[in-house]
Protein backbone atom coordinates (compact mmCIF):
# COMPACT_ATOMS: atom_id res chain seq x y z
CA UNK A 1 0.00 0.00 0.00
CA UNK A 2 1.09 3.18 -1.28
CA UNK A 3 0.77 6.48 0.61
CA UNK A 4 -0.16 9.53 -0.97
CA UNK A 5 1.98 12.50 -1.18
CA UNK A 6 0.51 15.61 -0.77
CA UNK A 7 0.61 16.49 -4.49
CA UNK A 8 -1.73 13.31 -5.22
CA UNK A 9 -4.78 15.15 -2.79
CA UNK A 10 -7.26 17.13 -4.63
CA UNK A 11 -7.02 20.36 -3.81
CA UNK A 12 -10.68 22.63 -3.69
CA UNK A 13 -10.57 25.20 -5.89
CA UNK A 14 -13.05 27.89 -6.52
CA UNK A 15 -13.61 30.20 -9.40
CA UNK A 16 -15.54 33.99 -8.93
CA UNK A 17 -19.02 33.77 -11.31
CA UNK A 18 -19.53 36.79 -13.62
CA UNK A 19 -22.12 38.88 -11.39
CA UNK A 20 -24.46 38.37 -15.07
CA UNK A 21 -24.20 34.42 -14.64
CA UNK A 22 -25.49 34.83 -10.78
CA UNK A 23 -28.05 37.21 -10.99
CA UNK A 24 -29.17 34.59 -13.81
CA UNK A 25 -29.18 32.06 -11.84
CA UNK A 26 -30.98 34.24 -8.43
CA UNK A 27 -33.89 34.88 -11.23
CA UNK A 28 -34.23 31.33 -12.18
CA UNK A 29 -34.48 30.18 -8.64
CA UNK A 30 -36.85 32.35 -7.55
CA UNK A 31 -39.08 31.85 -10.23
CA UNK A 32 -38.84 28.70 -9.73
CA UNK A 33 -39.80 29.30 -5.86
CA UNK A 34 -42.62 31.24 -6.58
CA UNK A 35 -44.19 28.55 -9.47
CA UNK A 36 -43.43 25.73 -6.30
CA UNK A 37 -45.86 28.16 -4.07
CA UNK A 38 -48.49 28.92 -6.78
CA UNK A 39 -48.75 25.18 -7.07
CA UNK A 40 -49.39 25.05 -3.42
CA UNK A 41 -52.10 27.24 -3.56
CA UNK A 42 -53.29 25.50 -6.63
CA UNK A 43 -53.26 22.36 -5.06
CA UNK A 44 -55.03 23.91 -1.55
CA UNK A 45 -58.11 25.30 -4.24
CA UNK A 46 -58.43 22.10 -5.74
CA UNK A 47 -58.94 19.88 -2.38
CA UNK A 48 -60.98 22.63 -1.42
CA UNK A 49 -62.88 21.93 -4.53
CA UNK A 50 -63.10 18.24 -4.50
CA UNK A 51 -64.60 18.12 -1.48
CA UNK A 52 -67.51 20.79 -2.41
CA UNK A 53 -68.02 18.81 -5.27
CA UNK A 54 -68.54 14.98 -2.86
CA UNK A 55 -70.81 17.49 -0.75
CA UNK A 56 -72.66 18.42 -3.95
CA UNK A 57 -72.72 14.48 -4.98
CA UNK A 58 -73.96 13.65 -1.45
CA UNK A 59 -76.88 16.30 -1.52
CA UNK A 60 -77.90 14.94 -5.43
CA UNK A 61 -77.84 11.47 -3.61
CA UNK A 62 -80.07 12.52 -0.77
CA UNK A 63 -82.32 14.18 -2.93
CA UNK A 64 -82.63 11.47 -5.69
CA UNK A 65 -83.15 8.91 -2.67
CA UNK A 66 -86.38 10.83 -1.23
CA UNK A 67 -87.71 11.20 -4.78
CA UNK A 68 -87.67 7.37 -5.44
CA UNK A 69 -88.86 6.92 -1.55
CA UNK A 70 -91.95 9.35 -2.50
CA UNK A 71 -92.62 8.15 -5.87
CA UNK A 72 -91.06 5.30 -6.85
CA UNK A 73 -87.87 4.78 -9.76
CA UNK A 74 -87.54 6.75 -12.18
CA UNK A 75 -85.69 9.03 -14.51
CA UNK A 76 -85.41 13.03 -14.18
CA UNK A 77 -85.47 15.21 -17.19
CA UNK A 78 -84.36 18.29 -15.56
CA UNK A 79 -84.94 20.50 -18.85
CA UNK A 80 -89.18 19.77 -18.33
CA UNK A 81 -89.05 19.40 -14.09
CA UNK A 82 -90.38 15.84 -15.07
CA UNK A 83 -89.56 12.53 -12.97
CA UNK A 84 -91.12 10.01 -15.57
CA UNK A 85 -91.68 6.63 -13.36
CA UNK A 86 -90.56 3.39 -14.67
CA UNK A 87 -93.38 1.25 -14.98
CA UNK A 88 -91.53 -2.53 -14.75
CA UNK A 89 -89.99 -0.87 -11.32
CA UNK A 90 -93.37 0.41 -10.05
CA UNK A 91 -95.51 -2.59 -10.89
CA UNK A 92 -97.38 -0.54 -13.27
CA UNK A 93 -96.69 -2.68 -16.56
Amino acid sequence: MSKKKIEDIPVQTTVQLKEETVNELRQIRASQQAMQVDIGGLEAQKHLLLHRLHSLGEQLEAILKALEEEHGKGSINLDKGELTLDAEENGNS
